[in-house]
């Protein structure tokens, strides 16, 4: 792992900790689900991103090296740290709206872990069915945003719309990184076509020690 990646990792995994520990606090004081909801999201964001560290130093202590098992474990150790993280804050804005249906706040989470896992379980040497397991997250925010963007311009009270706006620019700028991990991920699957990132028993060229935050 380069100098640069390791403590980028260590400075993604002080944030995620720092963030959640606010977040957790401004919940006992105020109550609010939102931030409790928040503070779930970071938690799991720290796990996800310490797992990166977990790797080299599975490397380093396996004898017979990193076995097709471990990277199995592993790539279903991503996908329930990512529908952790973006569940909770899908649980965050469900909450922020109002929307208190239990089949909308759940079946979202549902269909993301069963899509990975499928894609997870039948990827193989595909390199296509690799980049859309990668996309998963990247969908799933995609439909927290779209979810939120209808909500906003279905609504008629301005007071309403006023103080869903604020987050406009906020929601536009993960869009936009949305998209630029999206893109990332079919240049160096579907483009470039190499070969060295791990997801279950196959490898790709793109190294699971990279912080993803979308994809």
């Amino acid at each position: 792992m380069g100098l640069a990646i390791f403590y980028e990792t260590l400075l993604v995994i002080l944030v995620s900790a720092l963030t959640a520990a606010v977040c957790l606090s401004s919940y006992l004081v105020t109550k609010r689900k939102t931030m409790l909801f928040a503070c779930i999201a970071f938690m799991f964001y720290f796990f996800d991103v310490a797992s990166i560290l977990q790797d080299d130093y599975a490397a380093r202590e396996l004898a017979s090296g990193l076995t097709q098992e471990y990277y199995f474990i592993r790539s279903l150790y991503t996908m329930v740290t990512g529908a952790g993280f973006l569940g909770a804050f899908w649980f965050m804005v469900c909450e922020y709206i109002g929307e208190c249906r239990r089949s909308i706040r759940i079946t979202p989470i549902v269909v993301y872990a069963a899509l990975s896992l499928i894609l997870l379980a039948i990827s193989g040497e595909s390199k296509v069915l690799r980049f859309c397991y990668y996309s998963c997250r990247a969908a799933f925010m995609f439909w927290i945003l779209a979810y939120g963007a209808v909500h906003y311009l279905r609504t008629k009270d301005p007071v309403e719309r006023q103080r869903l706006g604020r987050y406009k620019n906020h929601c536009i700028a993960l869009a936009l990184l949305g998209m630029v991990m999206v893109a990332e991920d079919a240049l160096f699957f579907l483009v470039l076509s190499t070969d060295t990132i791990t997801i279950g028993p196959s490898r790709s060229r793109r190294s699971e020690t990279t912080p993803r935050t979308c994809s």
